[in-house]
């Protein structure tokens, strides 16, 4: 086995305390038949983020570089990963059990940067969900040009013959994907944000009519806001009736009023029928009273009803969280 560690001076906002970083490279995707060769853990204090790396010099290796690090993440509260919930933790857990460890606490917090920010990946204009695609997003560089299938075989090659350039590039890209998902800990400011928990502040509300290109008036309402976190990359986003621009601290909510009405979402869609003729969703407790020829099975889209616009809705901040929370939902 190897351990190798390196540090970096970076700046991590609004980490969690006592919480560790974790990654792994393993020979194949079936947690039976293929081995974990590579875990890192990163763990940062005072402005410093230091990478640990347990490389298994052969598959001999494996109980010995998952023993290192069980033994090492003991302390932490809190484990951040990318998919980790779906591949890296299941993985690791197997491969432990097979010799007599545990695997990670079951009662350890854990954040999944992937699963968090999946739901938003149409808001944010990915391609797609890769770690890498969300790194070039941010802004994020790295110098691995590899990705961990293509490195399967060149384990298997330097298991056979070590060469130092062979053992650089296996780590390079488990040192780059640890300090990628550090940084990507900024995409908890766009799940914040986005699921309606961020702290707002109406700086400017206002109703604001103008001429659409078929030269029909309309009226739209729109908040001018702040937040107390940080949007690290620009959000513009228009869908349905919304459109919401982000940047920085800063925050535009235009919604459009149709028939002088706005919407007013409900979580839970599959305890909601839709009412077509009515264009409103009702709790299915309620639902017995309606004819089932007039009622179906609400979606995340039509789960809402419909509210008068009236003034004190230009200072309702529960209202605004409503819409932001349900923008990714709307068709």
């Amino acid at each position: 086995m190897k351990y190798i560690t390196q540090s970096h001076k970076i700046n991590i906002e609004n980490l969690q305390k006592n919480s560790v970083f974790f990654d792994i490279e393993t020979t194949g995707l079936s947690r039976d038949k293929a081995s974990i060769y590579l875990i890192g853990a990163g763990v940062y204090s005072e402005d410093t983020y230091t990478i640990h790396q347990w490389f298994a010099e052969s598959a001999d290796d494996e109980s010995t570089i998952l023993d290192n690090f069980l033994s090492f993440i003991e302390p932490f509260e809190t484990i951040i990963h990318f998919n980790g919930n779906s591949f890296d933790i299941p993985f690791v857990n197997h491969r432990s059990n097979l010799y007599g460890y545990e695997g990670i606490p079951t009662d350890i917090n854990s954040i999944d940067l992937y699963k968090n920010i999946s739901p938003y990946k149409n808001i944010l204009k990915l391609d797609n969900l890769q770690q890498k695609t969300i790194e070039k997003f941010l802004d994020i560089n790295r110098d691995d040009e590899y990705d961990g299938g293509k490195l399967i075989k060149i384990y298997k090659s330097y298991v056979k013959h070590p060469t130092q350039d062979s053992l650089d590039l296996l780590l390079l890209h488990n040192h780059d994907d640890m300090l990628g998902l550090a940084k990507l800990i900024l995409t908890e400011n766009f799940v914040h944000l986005l699921s309606g928990q961020a702290n707002i502040k109406i700086t400017r509300s206002y109703l604001n009519s103008y001429m659409n290109s078929d030269n029909d008036t309309c009226e739209e309402l729109i908040y001018e806001m702040t937040t107390d976190i940080n949007i690290p990359k620009k959000i513009s986003y228009g869908v349905g009736n919304y459109y919401i621009i982000a940047n920085n601290n800063s925050i535009i909510l235009k919604i459009l009023l149709i028939d002088n009405k706005l919407s007013v979402y409900y979580d839970n869609y599959k305890d909601y029928y839709y009412l077509p003729a009515e264009d409103m969703a009702i709790h299915k407790s309620l639902a017995t009273y309606v004819d089932k020829k007039h009622r179906q099975p609400a979606t995340a889209d039509n789960c809402y009803s419909k509210i008068e616009y009236n003034e004190e809705l230009l200072t309702n901040v529960d209202y605004i969280r409503n819409v932001i929370s349900h923008l990714n939902k709307v068709k």
